[in-house]
């Protein structure tokens, strides 16, 4: 069996994603339950390590970035930021 990461979404980044369309809601909600099991996912989703930040990475849902960070030694992912790509970057870490 594999382990599980705990993932952790910012204050910021839940309300943010209370304020999306139903449609990328539920989205949304099926990309943290896969970065449960599998913390880079590059097979299901648009997945690229973010440059300049260490063991950040983002996925792309069509408009809608989740910017998130792995804590490899404490089975965390941190998700810092769900919305709009234009505001997607400057929320980071």
């Amino acid at each position: 069996m594999t382990e599980r990461f705990r993932v952790r979404v910012k204050r910021r980044a839940a309300r943010a994603l209370e304020e999306l369309p139903r449609e990328y809601q539920l989205k949304v909600l099926e990309v943290l339950e896969t970065l449960e099991e599998n913390p880079l996912p590059r097979q299901e989703y648009d997945l690229k390590k973010l440059r300049g930040f260490e063991g950040t990475f983002r996925i792309r849902l069509g408009g809608i970035r989740i910017v998130y960070s792995v804590d490899w030694a404490s089975g965390t992912i941190i998700v810092h930021f769900i919305g709009p790509r234009s505001r997607a970057y400057k929320h980071t870490a």
